[in-house]
């Protein structure tokens, strides 16, 4: 399928590929470009993209006592592969800064992998790498943020940065993030105001937000709206 020699065309062939959830046959298409354009940190975000989603594709079908073995074949060669972009990357940015909000792109890719392959260290560390590159990204904040609060039990770390997303780009789902830091953090009364905050912006989201740690469950958080619903500050 991949006789020709053009790696541009191939690599847009596997874009094409990969959007269509073509998995094995993108991951050939990037593998074809890498052989012929070694430094193409493109192809190995790309293939990288594709092992991660294929998981995804394929998880349904998979028994539950499987999925564990699966995840971590499928997000260490995710990981394999953005490990090799980034190198590229940190190269190329030497000479063409543009490159930067890229290299960023890639740290949340091998965080969001990372964190499949319950490699906390490691997406907290490739967060921190993102926002060196791209520090105005909300995104990131909001990413790490939540890694503060949901597994390392920190949520004033957390409040301040949701607080940085929100001074970037103010949304629904940052206040109540942040909303849901103030409750862990027992300060119910900016608990309620970045709640009434995430209502303004989208009512639709807050009505249908949940919380999935343990101390806070479903019910416990449709009380607090109730409750909230009816406090003004």
């Amino acid at each position: 399928m991949f006789s020709k020699s053009n790696p541009s065309q191939i690599f847009a062939d596997g874009r094409k590929l990969l959007d269509n959830g073509n998995h094995d046959e993108a991951i050939k298409a990037f593998t074809k470009v890498i052989d012929l354009a070694p430094t193409s940190y493109e192809a190995y975000t790309n293939r990288g993209l594709a092992y991660v989603n294929k998981f995804f594709s394929i998880v349904d079908s998979i028994k539950e006592e499987q999925r564990k073995g699966v995840a971590q074949k499928y997000f260490s060669e995710g990981v394999k592969n953005f490990d090799k972009a980034i190198e590229i990357l940190k190269l190329v940015i030497k000479k063409h800064e543009g490159e930067k909000e890229l290299l960023a792109k890639v740290f949340i890719f091998r965080a969001e992998a990372n964190y499949f392959l319950e490699n906390l260290n490691e997406v907290f560390s490739d967060l921190s790498h993102a926002l060196q590159y791209d520090s105005s990204n909300p995104d990131i904040y909001l990413k790490r943020g939540t890694l503060y609060l949901d597994d390392l039990d920190d949520p004033e770390l957390a409040i301040e940065d949701f607080s940085k997303g929100i001074r970037i780009q103010p949304s629904a789902k940052a206040y109540i993030s942040r909303c849901w830091a103030y409750i862990e953090n027992g300060d119910a009364e900016e608990a309620v105001k970045d709640y009434k905050r995430a209502k303004t912006l989208d009512v639709t989201f807050v009505k249908n937000s949940e919380r999935n740690r343990s101390i806070f469950k479903s019910r416990q958080w449709e009380q607090f709206k109730k409750e909230a619903d009816n406090l003004s500050f």
